[in-house]
């Protein structure tokens, strides 16, 4: 492992994209700099991958992966697609309703 492990916030939404908002962007503003953002969208209908899309453009040095399923695939297997496209040393899951309170949670 390096010096300086990549961190993967991993976060799995379903029909939240105001909620999805606000969760990226603690994510994004975390000071700690290697790390990854990977939202697994399980085949939302509202308008979470236009959340995502517009995070993206609006910071395009910011290593963010969007996976959209096709199709409802439940819960549980959203969660294991977010750990299964994580690439980092470690892993935390940021529950899409949910966000990091300080932009530096992860480098303390």
């Amino acid at each position: 492992m390096t010096n300086n492990p990549i961190l993967s916030i991993c976060i799995p939404t379903y029909n939240r994209a105001e909620f999805l908002k606000k969760s990226l962007a603690s994510a994004i503003s975390q000071n700690y700099k290697n790390k990854e953002i990977v939202v697994c969208d399980n085949a939302s209908e509202d308008n979470s991958e236009e959340v995502v899309k517009s995070f993206k453009k609006k910071y395009p040095n910011i290593r963010l992966k969007y996976i959209k399923h096709p199709y409802n695939i439940g819960m549980v297997a959203n969660w294991r697609s977010c750990l299964d496209n994580a690439s980092g040393d470690y892993v935390m899951i940021l529950c899409d309703d949910d966000y990091l309170s300080s932009n530096n949670y992860l480098s303390e």
